[in-house]
């Protein structure tokens, strides 16, 4: 094990404020959307000109197992209804029901992306399944996102990101808070998440995630800064460097375990850094390089 100075623990929080919310609910009765189909179709009128800067669009998915069949939930650009229709920003908070056991599942059966965002994006309590891309199986998004109590389980990106792939534009950044990752697996980078921006995570739990082939990062690959917080990798594999993280600008880690982690032909059986880490009362047991 590596100790060293104590840090004080952060907040782990985030938010945005709406002047007014276009509510959207999945399911059969009266006002909701009963597809994903039917969801893009709803999302694309608000964004052709039909709202205006400060306001904010939610999306309620109900305690049940929902079959994409090929779809792929799309949050693309919006353009106000103000003079000259210019872009806007309109976040998404996307929010499942149910209790761990029996919530929201998303599941693309291999079939297809399960989401793709244009839109700072916020989601709570949604288990994400199965789904296949070539960047980002289950997420793939540009701008700011916060993932909080989700799990994201067998998804597969034929490049980076096996559950998320986050690329960074405009300072956009991505929070990871008390999820879990299981068996995910990207051939290039980050078994479970891919991120080219500013990253947290925090309090999650990454186990048998997979970046083969030509892979860097078990877990996560990261070419920019990347703080790891109150978590734990366990059985993660890379081909290359990082059998759980693979950092290529500066990493902190703080109250985190790596247990039998691997980098199966290169350096880092736990942690590979570029730039050097920042590591604190952290564990590392049974990891081979």
């Amino acid at each position: 094990s590596y100790i060293a100075t104590m840090r004080t623990t952060p907040s782990y929080s985030s938010g945005s404020s709406c002047t007014s919310t276009q509510a959207l609910v999945y399911g059969s009765g009266g006002g909701q959307l009963a597809t994903i189909t039917e969801m893009n179709t709803r999302i694309a009128e608000l964004a052709n000109n039909q709202l205006v800067a400060g306001n904010c669009v939610s999306i309620t998915f109900p305690a049940q197992t929902i079959l994409l069949d090929g779809a792929t939930l799309d949050i693309p650009s919006f353009y106000s209804s103000a003079a000259g229709n210019p872009e806007i920003t309109v976040p998404f908070t996307i929010t499942g029901t149910g209790t761990e056991a029996s919530r929201t599942k998303l599941d693309a059966n291999l079939q297809s992306q399960i989401l793709i965002t244009d839109q700072p994006t916020s989601i709570s309590n949604i288990d994400f399944v199965e789904g296949s891309s070539d960047d980002g199986g289950a997420i793939d998004t540009f701008a700011s996102l916060t993932v909080t109590n989700s799990r994201f389980e067998g998804n597969i990106a034929s490049d980076a990101g096996g559950a998320i792939h986050h690329m960074s534009e405009g300072g956009s950044s991505l929070s990871v808070i008390s999820s879990t990752f299981i068996d995910n697996m990207s051939s290039y980078g980050g078994g479970a998440i891919y991120a080219e921006s500013n990253a947290t995570i925090s309090l999650s739990t990454f186990t048998g995630n997979v970046s083969g082939f030509e892979g860097f990062g078990g877990a996560i690959s990261s070419s920019d800064n990347l703080s790891v917080l109150d978590s734990t990798f366990t059985s993660n594999e890379s081909e290359y460097s990082g059998g759980a993280i693979e950092a290529d600008d500066s990493l902190f880690v703080s109250g985190s375990t790596f247990t039998s982690n691997l980098s199966a032909s290169a350096d880092g059986g736990a942690i590979d850094a570029d730039e050097g880490a920042r590591i604190y009362n952290s564990s590392f047991v049974n990891n081979t390089a």
